[in-house]
């Protein structure tokens, strides 16, 4: 998530911090797969995407909403425990 926020924020900076900026995007597929991975060994895997603007808007919102709560509730930490 840390490596997706960031991404976005280079990306989205771009106007002010000039093209090197655009290597931000460069981050996100990296993100994406490291998600990926992750997936792999959850017990329940997630649901099938449901098309091109349900990949986008299940990926931003579980990089930039869901796995901040996650963190914060204090679950990520009780999961990596649990190992």
């Amino acid at each position: 998530m840390p490596l997706f926020a960031a991404g976005v924020l280079l990306a989205a900076a771009t106007p002010w911090l000039g093209p090197l900026a655009l290597a931000g995007v460069a981050l996100l597929p990296l993100a994406m797969a490291l998600q990926g991975r992750g997936h792999r060994r959850e017990s329940v895997p997630p649901a099938p995407f449901e098309g091109g603007l349900d990949v986008v808007l299940r990926i931003f919102a579980e990089q930039l909403i869901t796995f901040p709560r996650f963190v914060l509730s204090g679950e990520f930490a009780r999961a990596w425990r649990r190992g």
